[in-house]
């Protein structure tokens, strides 16, 4: 997905290799959970009723900091873990891998179909 303030379904549809009323499916029942759970708030655009608005709530805002502190906690204690069994040259050079590997997936697809040159 583009680094955009926001996506439109289809672009969610293009993404995911899935068709877009499938899409729209998705975001409205992940939407619908995010709503009831208080993380965000839905309203309708003044200039095209067709448009859905999110904004995170305060309760949203808290829980995405949250998560994050939890995933840099997450990634010192694995980094201190792997560091006890590799040298910071290894880890690095597994991180180079995995995003050589990463690029493939966003290159040729999740299907992992590889053609041949």
């Amino acid at each position: 997905m583009k680094n955009d303030l926001f996506v439109t379904a289809g672009e969610v549809a293009q993404d995911l290799g899935v068709s877009k009323p499938f899409a729209y499916k998705l975001v409205r029942q992940m939407n619908e959970e995010l709503e009831e759970k208080g993380f965000i708030i839905r309203t309708r655009s003044p200039q095209n009723a067709k448009r859905v608005l999110l904004y995170t709530t305060e309760k949203g805002k808290a829980f995405s900091y949250a998560h994050k502190r939890f995933d840099a906690l997450n990634v010192s204690i694995s980094m201190q873990r792997l560091l006890q069994s590799c040298s910071m040259e290894e880890v690095d050079a597994f991180y180079k891998v995995m995003d050589a590997y990463c690029d493939l997936f966003l290159k040729y697809g999740v299907e992992g179909i590889i053609p041949e040159d």
